[in-house]
């Protein structure tokens, strides 16, 4: 069944160009004006601002024309039509208001927009040889939570990680990891261990490459091997520890809920890259001091270095490289990228070079970039210098949700996994109910609240609605106005459900989950103001199964806006 609503802006701007059509403004073409939400339920279900878009053209003031036309219009499934100074306000009526709750309770979802088509998102793309830290969690949840909103418009999606699997930093890693392989070759230590191993490594070899000559010399013949695929004495160090480091990562990427379809590996873009640059000199590349550049300057931009003095490929080849792979493989009819934003300038250069080469590249490439994670009120140690391991970051977090559950559920047993879902999706929900590109700070108490904005007070309501509707079941059918009508206590309730498809939409086409994140809010604080004032299952009340109702349309939008999040959905907390 289809939504309603997906046809009331076409009804009510066909309802308006008909007014033209038939002469109430004859003069003149329709203009264009907004057919919006209103921030206040109170104020209808949707408002048009036509009386002041039409001020300028016809000598009335907004609020007379827009009773003009309130008085004129005539909509199948709207109640009422008011004028309110320039803009016209409409309500739709009880029928289409249930209509919309229970194509959402029984989850047929419209705005699916991009059904047939296939959508590329790139992210969670570390450095191999060293731990998962702070900025691939971050990374990792933005991107997650894109493609699973992208997914909700009915796209085909293929998630993609482009993980570096050649740098001096790996030749650092290795360059120590040799003289103790057996850490990395044997079975005594798990994998966790071997990755601790491999940051130390990075670490004491960054240390020798700055302070000793000879050392740095081992480390830049270590590095042009990886470069070159040469098999040397370090081949198994190198080959045991990008192989560890993939394991590792799909390992993380499954913690937070995540994984992926293909690993686009950076020796194979560099290859590509390297070949697609050197075709390209004369025309789009040139010679530069022994190098070759592209002169950014011509789009407004600066010059970057695509491959160095050596003739190795560069960072910005070797994304030109992955674009050329990225879409030879899978042809996407739009490819998402998810980065930190300080790559924003540099990935300005890399398209404008690219839509040199294959205009599909650039006009087809969205890059989304988002900021960085600091915590207030609590204090995560590194044991790799100043960045923050994301494991040690949850395992933190988790210790301070025992403690949370510990005082605020004294009669409850909360398993494990319980207790790690909550600090998950509580360090997810900090992360993006932010708009992707602003820095977002961690408040512990804030963020661990089971009574304020935060993924916990999300998930302890879901779990709420959950248990009231499994108690309904239970009981006998009550009695009642089946037909719900809704009485004005729920109005505030009714309407944010109501937008719930609208919200996803909108957040799906901004690629924008905050949108999703802080409806879920108002829609959790809506519900639970309700909850408070009245009892849901009441065999007294006519009004109770239209509340169970109301409870089952919110447990449906909170569980399907908190899986977009990609936090876990808890049916007992």
């Amino acid at each position: 069944m289809e939504q309603m609503t997906d046809h009331i802006d076409f009804a009510l701007r066909q309802k308006i160009n008909q007014l033209f059509e038939n002469g109430v403004w004859k003069s003149f073409d329709v203009p264009a004006f907004s057919v919006e939400r209103p921030k206040d339920f109170s104020h209808g279900d949707y408002t048009v601002n036509l009386g002041f878009v039409l001020a300028q053209f016809v000598g009335e003031g907004p609020f007379v024309i827009s009773g003009q036309i309130a008085d004129a219009l005539d909509i199948e499934g709207v109640e009422t039509v008011v004028a309110v100074g320039g803009y016209i306000n409409f309500t739709l009526t009880q029928h289409v208001k249930v209509q919309i709750l229970q194509d959402i309770v029984h989850g047929e979802h419209s705005y699916l927009v991009h059904t047939g088509q296939k959508i590329l998102i790139e992210h969670t793309s570390p450095n191999l040889f060293k731990p998962f830290h702070i900025g691939h969690l971050v990374n990792n949840t933005i991107g997650e939570s894109i493609v699973r909103l992208v997914e909700s418009t009915g796209a085909q999606t293929v998630r993609v990680s482009y993980p570096s699997d050649m740098s001096l930093g790996i030749a650092k890693a290795v360059w120590a990891a040799r003289e103790d392989r057996s850490v990395l070759l044997g079975n005594d230590v798990d994998i966790y261990e071997k990755m601790q191993f491999l940051g130390m490594c990075y670490v004491r070899g960054t240390k020798a490459y700055d302070e000793d000559s000879v050392a740095q010399g081992d480390i830049r013949s270590i590095n042009r091997a990886i470069y070159t695929s040469e098999k040397t004495l370090d081949t198994d160090v190198y080959e045991a520890g990008k192989a560890l480091s993939l394991a590792y990562l799909k390992d993380m990427a499954k913690l937070l809920g995540s994984s992926f379809d293909h690993f686009f590996f950076e020796s194979q873009a560099g290859i590509e890259g390297q070949n697609i640059v050197n075709e390209n000199i004369g025309t789009v590349f040139e010679k530069s001091e022994g190098a070759i550049v592209y002169k950014g300057e011509r789009d407004g931009l600066h010059t970057r270095v695509f491959l160095n003095k050596e003739g190795l490929p560069t960072y910005e080849s070797k994304d030109i490289g992955l674009l050329a792979l990225k879409f030879a493989q899978y042809k996407p009819d739009q490819s998402i990228i998810v980065t930190d934003a300080e790559q924003s300038e540099y990935y300005k250069v890399v398209l404008a070079a690219a839509a040199r080469i294959n205009n599909d590249w650039s006009e087809k490439t969205v890059h989304i970039t988002h900021g960085r994670l600091q915590f207030s009120g609590i204090k995560i140690s590194s044991r790799l210098g100043n960045v923050p391991l994301a494991e040690d970051i949850i395992a933190n977090i988790i210790s301070k949700v025992e403690n949370k559950v510990k005082t605020s559920f004294e009669s409850r047993d909360i398993d494990p996994a319980t207790m790690q879902s909550i600090a998950i999706g509580a360090i997810k929900f900090a992360i993006l109910k932010v708009s992707v590109g602003k820095n977002i700070i961690f408040e512990t108490e804030d963020a661990l609240s089971f009574e304020g904005d935060s993924g916990p007070y999300l998930q302890y309501t879901y779990a709420r609605t959950s248990s009231i509707l499994r108690k309904a079941q239970e009981a006998s059918p009550p009695h009642g106005d089946h037909q719900h009508a809704f009485d004005h206590d729920m109005g505030e309730l009714v309407y944010l459900l109501s937008i719930a498809e609208e919200i996803m939409y909108n957040s799906a086409e901004k690629k924008a989950p905050h949108y999703i994140a802080n409806h879920l809010l108002e829609v959790a604080h809506a519900y639970n103001r309700y909850y408070a004032q009245h009892k849901i299952i009441d065999q007294d009340s006519e009004h109770s199964s239209t509340r169970i109702f109301l409870t089952e349309a919110t447990n449906a939008v909170l569980k399907r806006g908190l899986s977009v999040l990609g936090i876990d959905a808890l049916e007992v907390m």
